[in-house]
C-alpha cells in the first residue's frame, strides 16, 4: 500500500468562494491507523469527504497523491476505507468488521 499525502487542500463552495479548510497537508502512512482529531467545527469531516471524494460542490484546490501520484476518485474508493462516526452497519460489529463489511460491499461482482 502507499502513502497519501496531501498538498495544500483548499476546498471551497458557494459565492463568493466560501474557504471551507485552509492550507491543509499531511500524510497516512501504509500500514497504519492514522487518527484526525479536532474540535466540533473545526472541519473533520470536511477534509474526510474531500479525501474519500464524497465532496461533488465547490472547487478543490490543491492534490491528493498515492504514491507520489494524483488520484482519481476511483482510486481513492479503492485504496482507502471511511468509517463514519456514527454505527451505520451493527452495534455488535467491530470497527475491522466494519471495514471490512464496507470493503466487501465496494467490490465488482465482475470475476477477474
Amino acid at each position: 500500500m502507499s502513502p497519501m499525502r496531501l498538498k495544500t487542500l483548499r476546498p471551497t463552495k458557494g459565492e463568493p468562494n466560501l474557504q471551507l479548510l485552509k492550507r491543509i497537508n499531511g500524510y497516512a502512512l501504509p500500514g497504519t491507523i492514522t487518527a484526525l482529531m479536532g474540535s466540533s467545527g473545526a472541519g473533520k469531516t470536511t477534509l474526510m469527504d474531500v479525501i474519500a471524494g464524497r465532496k461533488t460542490g465547490g472547487k478543490i484546490e490543491g492534490q491528493i497523491l498515492l504514491n507520489g501520484y494524483p488520484v482519481t476518485d476511483l482510486a481513492v474508493r479503492r485504496a482507502t476505507g471511511y468509517c463514519e462516526q456514527m454505527d451505520i452497519h451493527s452495534e455488535a460489529a467491530t470497527f475491522r468488521e466494519a471495514l471490512q463489511f464496507s470493503a466487501m460491499l465496494r467490490q465488482s461482482n465482475d470475476p477477474l
